[in-house]
């Protein structure tokens, strides 16, 4: 049996590492948009979509969120339904709707790879192609349970060689 005081901090450790992540991408991700000419009218939806992402995540159960390891193929299934499960949550409150698209397509890739639709090349909205791009930055530039962080210049040649097939392409 796990002791209250376990769990609680358990639950406050992985809101700490997940607000931190957070954090960071919004404000990348809007600082980016702003650069890459993104009007000032659509950066506030930009900025609550980032904020938003994960929160998909929320139907997604700890013992795949806590993995220490890699997942396995039906694992990956489930966390890949994440961005499907934000939708759902989010679409039924009409001002966060122009924010809808980073949670809803962040995973997508260029060649359709991705998941949740398999959208490609423009199909994919260029707010969750940018939200995309320092998502993985973040992600690879971060301790995992599983892996160490990656060097920030590591991180960005990984990106540039993989834009071929990512959502990084404008």
């Amino acid at each position: 049996m796990t002791r209250p005081w376990k769990a609680g901090r358990r639950c406050w450790i992985c809101a700490t590492i997940t607000e931190e992540h957070t954090l960071r991408v919004v404000d990348l991700t809007v600082a980016l948009a702003s650069r890459m000419g993104v009007p000032d009218a659509e950066l506030g939806h930009v900025r609550r979509g980032a904020l938003l992402h994960d929160i998909g995540k929320m139907a997604i159960p700890d013992a795949i969120l806590q993995k220490p390891d890699v997942l396995t193929e039906a694992e990956k299934k489930i966390m890949q339904t994440h961005p499907g499960k934000a939708y759902q949550i989010l679409a039924r409150i009409d001002y966060l709707t122009a924010a809808l698209d980073i949670p809803n397509c962040h995973h997508e890739k260029w060649d359709g790879t991705g998941y949740p639709h398999k959208l490609a090349g423009e199909a994919i909205p260029l707010n969750a192609r940018i939200f995309a791009v320092i998502d993985v930055y973040d992600a690879l530039t971060s301790n995992r349970p599983y892996r160490s962080a990656w060097p920030k210049q590591e991180a960005l040649d990984y990106i540039r060689a993989q834009s071929a097939n990512t959502s990084t392409r404008r």
